[in-house]
């Protein structure tokens, strides 16, 4: 829509649609109802071939966004401040803290991928680290940070049979890559904490007990009584798995068992599975298992 002689997308999430654009941009958006992140993707900015720009409130969330670079430079202005960044076809990562105010101008043709974080996510997951302050980070080529972003983006788009501990161990990495955190020095204090067999137990036990909700890095930190920000690195040295990877197996290990075993309803079965809908759970387990789930019943039934 247009306001002004300036362009809005229509998402329906308030701090998306608040940017401005010197043409009509296409987007999608897509929102995690636990966290509160906002994922938009822009797949045309305008006209071809021309010059566009996008303007981003001073008062927006944390906004991380990147995309392949299309042979033309970027200019603009950060926190009042001229910027240029020189031509280029690799893919480049960015990150405008919320309180920074922006405008870029780039080529219409570009296409990018955005992510919105609520006020102070980011800043908490590294809090207890005495982290340094979030600054911003223009059009830079970070892989570490880029295959972040695309999980994260995945993940938002079609969540996993973990979903809700990719999306806590990803914002966590990538929190901690911004605020500059040394990752040496975390594993070394993890390699210090243990985890005693008893509490890996009762680690399994909640789980098991809980495949059909969501469970959470919190969650499971909180009941290893351990920091979030050690938790991961913990576990896997312990058990061989990550969290993600282990909540993963036991509920895949799940769905087939009532696929094959019994005649419960799909619908029922994803949530059975810790999946708020039928869709989300056929799309993870296609995924998974590279066949549907009602084909995956047709050849393994009981």
């Amino acid at each position: 829509m247009q306001t002004a002689n300036c362009y809005h997308t229509d998402t329906g999430f308030v701090p998306v649609d608040a940017m401005t654009y010197r043409q009509q941009p296409k987007a999608s958006a897509y929102s995690d109802a636990d966290t509160g992140i906002i994922l938009f993707q822009v797949t045309n900015y305008g006209s071809a071939g021309t010059q566009t720009s996008a303007c981003r409130p001073v008062d927006d969330p944390d906004l991380l966004f990147w995309g392949r670079g299309t042979g033309g430079e970027v200019h603009g202005k950060l926190a009042g401040t001229n910027f240029w960044a020189p031509p280029t076809r690799a893919q480049r990562i960015s990150f405008t803290p919320r309180g920074v105010d922006s405008e870029v101008s780039f080529s219409s043709s570009a296409q990018a991928s955005n992510i919105m974080f609520p006020k102070g996510f980011l800043a908490n997951l590294v809090s207890e680290q005495n982290a340094g302050e979030m600054v911003p980070y223009l059009f830079q080529q970070n892989a570490d940070l880029y295959q972040l972003a695309a999980i994260l983006e995945r993940e938002l788009v079609s969540p996993s049979f973990a979903g809700r501990l990719v999306i806590g161990g990803v914002t966590q990495a990538i929190a901690g890559l911004l605020a500059r955190i040394d990752s040496a020095r975390v594993n070394i204090e993890a390699d210090r904490i243990c985890l005693p067999h008893w509490k890996v137990r009762r680690l399994f036990d909640y789980v098991e007990s809980n495949l059909d909700q969501t469970i959470s890095l919190d969650d499971l930190a909180q009941v290893a009584e351990l920091s979030p920000f050690h938790f991961s690195r913990v576990f896997k040295r312990e058990t061989g798995l990550s969290p993600y990877k282990y909540v993963r197996d036991r509920r895949l290990e799940r769905s087939r068992d009532l696929l094959a075993m019994t005649d419960m309803g799909i619908a029922e079965l994803s949530l059975a599975c810790g999946f708020s809908n039928q869709s989300h759970f056929t799309a993870a387990f296609s995924r998974a298992m590279g066949i549907s789930p009602a084909r995956f019943r047709e050849t393994h039934r009981c």
